[in-house]
Parts: C-alpha cells; sequence; structure tokens
C-alpha cells in the first residue's frame, strides 16, 4: 500500500528542485515492492529510479537502471514496459546525435507499441522525432510543429506550451514572433512549477539568446542557475533536449554579464548547435556541467526515410 501511495506522489508533485527526493523515493517502492513480492509494482519503482537518474545527469548509472528494468520486463514478459524500453534507448541515440539510429529505434516502437496495444505509443514515438526534428527539420517539419503547439496551448492552458512554441520558432528563424511569445508566458513560467517547467524555462532561454532579449536573458538566467547540474528531460524521460548548462551559455559569452552586448551579439545559433556539447558532455561526464562548452554543431541535413503516413512530431512529452 505505501509503495502505491509513493508512486502516486511521485506523479502528482513533480517539483523540478525534488529530483533527489524522487530518486530515493523510487529505492523505497522497490525495496517495499520486493518485500511483498509485487513485481508489477517493482519494476515502477525501478523505472522511476531511471527517470530521476537522468534528471540529476547521472546518464550512465541511468542507463544501468534502464537495463535492469528492461530485464526485470523480459522476465514478467510485460510487453508494454519493453515498448517504453525501446523508446528511452531512442532518446539515448539521439541525444549522443545518432540520429539513423534514433530513428530505426523509434519505428520500433511505433510497431511494437501499437502491437501491444500501448496508449501512449504515438507519443512516444513523436518525443523521439521531436528531438531529431529540432536538429535536423526543414521548415515544414517546423511549421507542422507550430501547429501542434498552438493546438496544445489552447487546450492545454497553463502548461506552458507556449515557451516550447518560443523556442521552436526561435530555433527556424521566426525571431518576431518568438520575441512575442516569450514575453507573453515569461511571466507565468517564471511563478509555476511542475514537470514542464525546466523544459520551458530553457526553450525560453533559446528564444532569450536568439532574439536578445536581456531583460527576459537575465531573468532566465537566475532561474536556470539553480538547475546547472541537471539534464533537461520530458514526459518522463521519453526526450532530453540537453543540459541545463548548455541554455546557461546559449549566449557566448555569460549572460551574468547582464549586458546587451553579451546576450545578443554575436547571436549564436542556440537549438541547432546543441548537438556537438551535449554529445561532448555525455563523454566527459557530470563534472563537466560546470564547465559547459559553448560550441557549434558541424551542418546536419534532414534525416533520410518517407515518413508519410506517419505520426507527426508530439507535444505530450514537450514543454
Amino acid at each position: 500500500m505505501l509503495a502505491e501511495v509513493l508512486d502516486a506522489r511521485l506523479h502528482a508533485l513533480w517539483d523540478p528542485a525534488a529530483a533527489e527526493d524522487r530518486l530515493a523515493a523510487a529505492s523505497e517502492i522497490i525495496d517495499l515492492a520486493r518485500a511483498a513480492g509485487d513485481d508489477a509494482r517493482e519494476r515502477l519503482g525501478m523505472f522511476w529510479r531511471f527517470v530521476a537518474l537522468m534528471e540529476l545527469g547521472r546518464v550512465a548509472e541511468a542507463e544501468s537502471a534502464l537495463a535492469a528494468f528492461e530485464r526485470a520486463a523480459q522476465l514478467a514478459g510485460d510487453e508494454a514496459a519493453l515498448v517504453m524500453v525501446t523508446a528511452r534507448h531512442a532518446m539515448l541515440a539521439a541525444m549522443r546525435g545518432r540520429f539513423g539510429e534514433s530513428l530505426r529505434l523509434a519505428e520500433r516502437v511505433l510497431e511494437s507499441g501499437r502491437r501491444a496495444g500501448l496508449a501512449d505509443t504515438t507519443d512516444l514515438y513523436g518525443a523521439v522525432r521531436a528531438m531529431v526534428l529540432l536538429e535536423q527539420g526543414t521548415p515544414q517539419e517546423a511549421a507542422f510543429m507550430v501547429e501542434l503547439l498552438l493546438d496544445a496551448a489552447r487546450h492545454r492552458p497553463g502548461h506552458l506550451f507556449e515557451a516550447t512554441l518560443a523556442g521552436v520558432l526561435a530555433t527556424f528563424g521566426g525571431l518576431p514572433e518568438a520575441g512575442t511569445e516569450l514575453q507573453r508566458v515569461l511571466p507565468q513560467a517564471l511563478g509555476a512549477s511542475g514537470p514542464r517547467w525546466l523544459g520551458a524555462m530553457t526553450a525560453m532561454a533559446v528564444a532569450a539568446s536568439a532574439t536578445g532579449d536581456q531583460e527576459a536573458a537575465v531573468a532566465l538566467y537566475a532561474a536556470l542557475a539553480p538547475y546547472r547540474e541537471r539534464l533537461v528531460i520530458q514526459g518522463g524521460a521519453n526526450a532530453a533536449p540537453g543540459p541545463v548548462p548548455h541554455y546557461l551559455g546559449c549566449s557566448p559569452r555569460s549572460w551574468a554579464g547582464k549586458t546587451k552586448r553579451s546576450v545578443s551579439s554575436p547571436r549564436p545559433r542556440p537549438w541547432p548547435g546543441r548537438s556537438a556539447p551535449c554529445r561532448l558532455w555525455l563523454t566527459r561526464g557530470p563534472a563537466s556541467l560546470t564547465r559547459w562548452p559553448h560550441a557549434p554543431a558541424p551542418a546536419t541535413s534532414r534525416p533520410p526515410g518517407n515518413n508519410a503516413g506517419k505520426p507527426g512530431p508530439s507535444l505530450s512529452g514537450w514543454a
């Protein structure tokens, strides 16, 4: 019973500052479930452990936790859990810039998830597609993503989808529109919390950097600084835009200087330039988080493959 209460609490109270508490709660769920012989609840605790470790930027440990979860799911014949595992492997591949592998795994998620009857199969597939799109997408694909975000904002007010919209617009060159969305949502976001909050703040950091909004940049820097050792994750780690220190360094000079030039000149390539430092971070480990390098990624092209008839990017995991 206590394990169920802890699981429900983790869903209901997802404060970005409480990642360590989530990790401790996950361990407690595992211990209680083992004592009660509740294998299904134990797997839930194992998955929460993976998510918390990803939040904390402890990626190697998270991958070990994911492997343990996968073994438990295989032994139990839990097809839905195995779909979740494949989706997270696709996310990790995208984080490392292995976009072809990521998309191939996403196709497996779509096929096996539909076969298993997993309700959020399309969302899992779309979250990975969105990660790749933000690195290699075309303006046409970006326009489709913008429409999805606008629709999500209309139907789910208060979830900060407008913040994601600002980041996407800035990424693909819609700077006036990005600036407008940034100004509209920033006051609300600064006082908000929840599972989408950290991703929303980093998306707005992209917009502030690209549009040269000094005031927004300084406010976002102050809000993000306490999380400088964190990895931004979305939707139970079905997507991971990158480490927080990247967004603290979206400007070529530190925002802490609080000068207009330090924020807006020269103007960086915020999200398309994220892949290279993200991969570098994964090779150097968490100790590098406080010394985050700003380096543009090589030019990339659109991912191969025909996506006709396939679901597009999903916004359920993006904010």
